[in-house]
């Protein structure tokens, strides 16, 4: 294929923009033949929209009461699916047996058709976005966003086939893994305002992977040497954003994430926040509500149920030793309902966590001689730290960078059994600290016992 011809560009065009190249799109789409003007244009609208939706313009455009409607943008995305829609109509019917308009050949038709669909497509889907970002940013919407996760999720089937295409793929994987996002995000509002905090755990594992790879599919060229656009227009908004996010590529300057993805990640991180609040909150009132005698019933059948668990979780190759902690919050030795709820690593969390203790260390070769060592060394109501190690421990090792410490929420969290673990990761293993975090999510569920505390509970 030849670097000039048609399938060549638009593969560069595309590519370009899935690398937030959108001021370098013009003079690639210049080295298209003539009878390609009417997709250049089109494609050239595409990339303006593009670049406006990523920068959140969407949110500048005020209803009459003041708040920002994104009735413009949704105005011009609908516009641009008609110019695509307009293009496309006759592109399908075209055959050998039927003259090519302007000269368009009828090989290339395949092509443009395949490209005017996928525009189509992403139109559609940025009026649902456009409709969903402005109800989380300004309404608070909540019912009106449930009812479009179902649209939100159909719109991801339909991109995901244009992966695999050799001209779109590039960047149709950028906008599913944007989409992918969004929908986690709005699954995990879902959850947190259900207070379903095992599914929630799982959703935040899923936006975490998401952000991150959209930050990885959108790193800038570095062959490329165009800056995002900084108009008066885009400034504060960039300006903004930047501000609460990392750069995208911190090995080189002047590039960031678009602000869009520095949004989700600043409110993946207030998600993260509130269900924090939600969790100690609901603890502390659940544990009220029951009485002593039954609430130690199923604190037993919690933690056989937990140990179950935890034989199969630490089999896998990555983990050396688990240690089980109990977050004091106030240096009390006979206070067991204040659970901690973290997920953190690293030493700039250490002085906020000075009253870890140790409660039970599990190595991973231990033959569980004592199948109740949870129940033994955790009594419910009378907890004696002191006839255990009672030396403040920090969340970060420094001895081994390997570290990583996770809250391991069990059922949906709706009872209370919950303790932090430290995974000592086998370092070989690149993405450990991921798959830990997977495991943990998906061989901690203690079924039986939740459900009976669940229907006490609720």
């Amino acid at each position: 294929m030849s670097v000039n011809s048609p399938p060549a560009v638009y593969q560069d065009v595309f590519s370009t923009l899935s690398h937030q190249g959108f001021k370098n799109i013009t003079r690639r789409l210049s080295k298209l033949p003539k009878s390609h003007r009417n997709m250049a244009s089109i494609i050239e609208a595409f990339s303006m929209e593009e670049n406006d939706y990523l920068n959140l313009h969407f949110l500048k455009f005020k209803s009459d009461s003041g708040k920002p409607s994104g009735r413009a943008q949704v105005e011009e995305t609908n516009s641009l699916r008609a110019r695509a829609l307009s293009e496309l109509a006759p592109l399908r019917h075209l055959t050998s047996d039927h003259p090519p308009r302007d000269a368009v050949s009828v090989d290339s038709a395949p092509l443009l058709c395949e490209i005017l669909t996928f525009i189509v497509e992403i139109a559609n889907i940025r009026v649902i976005a456009i409709s969903i970002l402005i109800e989380l940013c300004v309404k608070h919407n909540n019912s009106y966003i449930e009812a479009s996760v179902e649209t939100l999720e159909r719109s991801i089937d339909k991109i995901e086939p244009f992966c695999n295409n050799p001209v779109l793929g590039k960047y149709a994987e950028v906008i599913l893994c944007e989409q992918r996002l969004l929908f986690h995000l709005l699954q995990l509002n879902e959850r947190i305002r259900r207070y379903d905090y095992f599914s929630s755990a799982f959703f935040m594992y899923q936006c975490k992977s998401d952000i991150n790879h959209w930050r990885k599919l959108t790193q800038p060229q570095p062959t490329d040497n165009a800056k995002p656009e900084e108009t008066a227009e885009t400034s504060t908004w960039t300006t903004l954003w930047n501000s609460l996010s990392e750069s995208i590529y911190p090995g080189r300057t002047n590039y960031s994430s678009p602000p869009l993805l520095q949004w989700a990640a600043f409110f993946f991180k207030a998600l993260c926040t509130k269900l924090t609040i939600y969790f100690e909150k609901q603890i502390r009132d659940r544990e009220a509500q029951l009485p002593q005698g039954k609430l130690k019933q199923y604190w037993n059948q919690l933690n056989t149920e937990f140990l179950n668990n935890l034989h199969h979780f630490v089999k896998r190759p990555f983990v050396r030793n688990i240690a089980i902690y109990h977050y004091n919050n106030n240096h009390d030795p006979d206070d067991i309902h204040d659970f901690g709820f973290q997920i953190k690593h690293g030493g700039e969390d250490a002085s906020k966590t000075d009253t870890l203790t140790t409660i039970y260390c599990l190595p991973s070769n231990s033959k569980y001689s004592s199948p109740g060592f949870i129940i033994e060394s955790l009594k419910f109501i009378h907890i004696q730290l002191d006839t255990l190690e009672v030396e403040p421990k920090s969340l970060y090792d420094v001895a081994n960078d390997q570290s990583y410490w996770f809250a391991s929420i069990d059922g949906v969290a709706k009872n209370f059994l919950v303790a932090t673990f430290r995974g000592h990761i086998t370092p070989q293993v690149e993405t450990a600290a991921d798959d830990l975090w997977r495991h943990i999510l998906k061989d901690l569920r203690l079924k039986g016992a939740f459900d009976q505390m669940q229907a006490v509970c609720v």
